[in-house]
């Protein structure tokens, strides 16, 4: 966050993508070497890169689209997230097949290298404009620490709130994740069709934007709760 602050949202995107690189290019070398030490290295760098990403992207899109803009925007940037995880879902069998292990690998090598060089196209976020006078004396003073960041969520319901309900929806997610195969399995379902119900869920996903389109003007508490109840819901059938 502190580097993020002081070279740029862009900048650490691109930091991100060569990070990413750098990493997809060791488990690469790790492979054809069988080298543990390289393999290791690449498990620190890929982290390393994930932090320059953790919030970067929400926070680039917020900057650049303000407010009312940043839903569609970054609801947008999902679906293109989500179209490019079923293209490579789709190109698994045929690299894997032809090319093997090596092949999956040096593909991702080669996807890294083309996403690092259009890092460096996208538009850069405005320059903020420092204020005068007490805003400027506020922009002057030191961020608070981790503990205290974390003490003002706790002491905000409705931070606290929005916090819970994440978490709640994370735990629910990593439940499907670990017990969908189970009972795609009990419904008499094929194992080997998981793929195709992975890419099917993703695929509904990508609706997310034309829903948002047509929710624009409604309450956004009355429409939060109605999506958390169907996501309740369904969750209550899919374990039933």
């Amino acid at each position: 966050g502190h580097i993020t602050d002081k070279i740029g949202y862009k900048n650490s995107l691109i930091l991100y993508q060569a990070l990413l690189l750098i990493a997809r290019a060791l488990l690469f070398a790790a492979f054809l070497s069988r080298s543990l030490l390289l393999f290791v290295v690449e498990a620190v760098v890929e982290g390393a890169a994930f932090c320059f990403a953790s919030g970067t992207s929400s926070a680039y899109l917020y900057e650049l689209h303000g407010e009312e803009g940043y839903l569609a925007k970054s609801t947008r940037a999902g679906n293109f997230s989500t179209a490019g995880f079923i293209i490579s879902t789709l190109s698994y069998v045929p690299i894997y097949d032809s090319l093997g292990l090596q092949g999956l690998l040096a593909a991702t090598v080669i996807s890294g290298a083309i996403c690092f060089t259009l890092s460096f196209f996208i538009e850069r976020e405005p320059q903020k404009t420092r204020n005068t006078g007490e805003h400027a004396a506020a922009d002057t003073e030191k961020p608070l620490p981790f503990t205290k960041n974390i003490a003002v969520i706790f002491k905000n319901k409705h931070a606290l709130l929005y916090a819970c309900m994440l978490s709640l929806f994370g735990i629910a997610w990593l439940l499907v994740n670990f017990f969908y195969a189970e009972k795609l399995e009990g419904c008499g379902i094929p194992l080997a069709w998981l793929s195709a119900v992975i890419m099917g869920y993703s695929a509904a996903q990508m609706l997310a934007e034309p829903i948002l389109r047509l929710c624009a003007g409604r309450s956004r508490r009355a429409m939060t709760a109605l999506f958390c109840l169907l996501s309740g819901a369904a969750l209550a059938v899919f374990g039933w």
